[in-house]
């Protein structure tokens, strides 16, 4: 997470939300909030970075608050935002970039059902560092099938399916 730094503070936070409609009407980049839809509690975000409308493809990220980890959040929140990637906006390929050490970002994405690209040699700079990395990808016609349906389906069941910019 390049965001993730020591001195990451409140303004850069303000920053970054405010900054969000502009992205998402320029088509570069989209952000969710993910929330609880039984308490309306602060689950995390997702979204798709570095849109690329030539290849029709985008990056795909993820933050889980650490106390709601290892609930199935993260891997919903993949599959509502690829849904939203392969059939509104119309991309075919969404790569998920984890550093090597994230091994439950990597589980993340292989729950979701990611196909496993490799390991990328100094793949990502985390606070100044060049960091191996583990590439995962999603295509469209792998969510658009019967896997992809009920996960969707299930998804619904415990978090918000909607999709709200952040705001």
């Amino acid at each position: 997470m390049t965001w993730c730094r020591p001195d990451h503070c409140l303004d850069d936070s303000r920053s970054f939300v405010s900054s969000r409609d502009r992205e998402w009407m320029s088509g570069r980049e989209y952000s969710f909030v993910v929330y609880s839809l039984k308490d309306d509690a602060f689950l995390g975000t997702v979204g798709l970075t570095r849109v690329d409308r030539c290849h029709q493809c985008a990056n795909l990220g993820y933050w889980v608050r650490s106390g709601r980890c290892r609930q199935g959040i993260g891997t919903t929140a993949v599959w509502l935002a690829a849904r939203f990637a392969f059939e509104q906006i119309d991309l075919n390929r969404l790569e998920i970039v984890v550093p090597v050490e994230n091994r439950f970002s990597a589980r993340v994405a292989e729950k979701a059902g990611a196909h496993f690209d490799g390991e990328f040699k100094r793949r990502v700079i985390l606070q100044g560092h060049a960091q191996d990395a583990l590439v995962y990808s999603l295509t469209a016609p792998v969510l658009t099938g019967e896997q992809g349906l009920a996960a969707w389906q299930v998804g619904r069941t415990n978090y918000s399916s909607q999709y709200h910019r952040l705001r």
